[in-house]
Parts: structure tokens; sequence; C-alpha cells
């Protein structure tokens, strides 16, 4: 019982090391921000919010997403993190890869976060990790990581040939 304890222990320790969605231990920055799990109910509820701060379904506030000549328009959340992105807009980004599935950028300004296990990142997903790590996803895949989910990019048939391969200039713009 002790070797097992041991061992779920160890490997906890490990998976919080090696985490901005991904094992790149070598961000240009001094935070070491680790991400809490949250596996119950009592995590922040979101849906889509109306481009004038009301909680009107059929108007989700909505951002433009440029990656080089491509555009793409992206769904926010109904949450404060959305919200404190929005203000800071519009925003040109130099996102760093990893893993050959997300791009990151850490923000100058921590943003509220309330983090949550998924346990699977989609494709076009745009979270954040810890309170200033601001992550694009470019393919679908599972995770024991927990994020605080922003948005979406609605459409995303282009999205990895516009992100894939080096880092990439990216702007946010309302």
């Amino acid at each position: 019982m002790k070797k097992i304890i041991f061992f779920v222990i160890s490997a906890a320790f490990i998976l919080s090391v090696v985490s901005c969605g991904g094992a790149d231990l070598s961000h240009d920055t001094d935070d070491t921000a680790i991400a809490s799990v949250t596996t119950d109910d009592t995590a922040e509820t979101t849906s889509p919010i109306s481009g004038d701060g009301t909680d009107k379904q059929e108007d989700p506030a909505s951002v433009t997403v440029r990656i080089g000549e491509k555009t793409f328009k992206a769904e926010l959340e109904d949450n404060d993190t959305a919200r404190s992105l929005i203000a800071m807009l519009p925003m040109t980004l130099e996102m760093k890869e990893l893993n050959n599935n997300e791009k990151y950028y850490y923000l100058d300004v921590s943003l509220p976060a309330s983090p949550r296990y998924f346990g699977g990142i989609n494709e076009g997903d745009i979270m954040l990790y810890g309170d200033n790590c601001l992550v694009l996803f470019y393919e679908t895949f599972q995770t024991v990581y927990s994020y605080t989910r922003i948005g979406h990019i609605e459409n995303v048939s282009e999205l990895k040939d516009a992100l894939g391969g080096e880092n990439v200039t990216v702007t946010f713009e309302p």
C-alpha cells in the first residue's frame, strides 16, 4: 500500500511541474503557476455572453483572431476571465509553440481564474492556464491539467495550418 501511495504522489508531482498544458520548462518567464484540479460540481459554469455584457444567448460575445492571412471568429464564455481579456483588446501576441498542439503566451497581468478539470481539450479552445498564461489549442487531446475556459474558435478547418509549426503572431480584436 505504501508503494502505491508513493507512486501516486510521485506521479502527481511530476505532472505538476510539467505544465502550461505541456512540459516545456524553458518558458521565458519567472512565473511558476500550478493549476488546481477541480472535479466536483462547484466549479464556475459558463455560457456565451453578448457584446454588451448582458446574458443574451442569441447575441454571444465574439472576438476576431487573426493568424497571418487567416481570420477566425471566437465565441467567448460568460465569465470574468473573458470579460477581462476583452478589456485588453486589441492585442497582438507572439505566441510560442508547445507540444505540437498549442500556442501560449504569458500575459503581463493576471486575469481572474477559475480553473477546472475538463478531461479533454478540443481544437480551437482558448484557455487560461494559471492566471496569466493564454493558450490557444489547435489539436484535440486528453489532458490531466486544469484550465479556465475563455472561449472557442468556431471554424477550425484551417486553424492547424495557421498555428502549426513554429511560434506565430496572433492578433485578438473586438
